[in-house]
């Protein structure tokens, strides 16, 4: 009689620690999903930022197109539900090729002053921040 008492309760423990690791997994998958797509929402803004600097940064063509090339790879691990430590590493090379890209904006003042480009690196700044 009660070996079946430890019996039941050894069950019962595993059948709430494997209750407990799926709820533990399903939390962790939602946070990743969640920066994934912040970081899905930052780097969508890049063609904008390219649009609109165009004609101030005609000079740092080679910029824009690393960015693009790195946004193609992530466009296609995005769809190959790679791991968030794989994303991180192609967004970490977007994110100082997006900080490069405003220090050089920096350096000119019609740019700065644009209404448009301050929209969208405040925007790109504040995503940056949540992640």
């Amino acid at each position: 009689m009660e070996i079946n008492l430890y019996i039941f309760i050894i069950i019962t423990f595993l059948i709430f620690y494997y209750i407990f690791l799926k709820f533990y997994e399903y939390k962790i998958n939602q946070i990743e999903n969640k920066i994934k797509n912040l970081f899905l929402e930052r780097s969508s803004l890049i063609p904008s930022v390219f649009e609109v600097s165009k004609t101030f940064l005609t000079k740092h063509n080679e910029i824009f197109n690393e960015i693009l090339n790195l946004k193609k790879i992530e466009f296609a691990q995005s769809n190959n539900n790679l791991s968030l430590f794989e994303m991180m590493n192609n967004n970490s090379l977007i994110h100082h090729e997006i900080n490069f890209i405003f220090r050089i904006s920096n350096k000119h003042p019609q740019l700065i002053k644009q209404a448009e480009f301050i929209y969208l690196r405040n925007f790109i700044i504040k995503k940056s921040n949540l992640i």
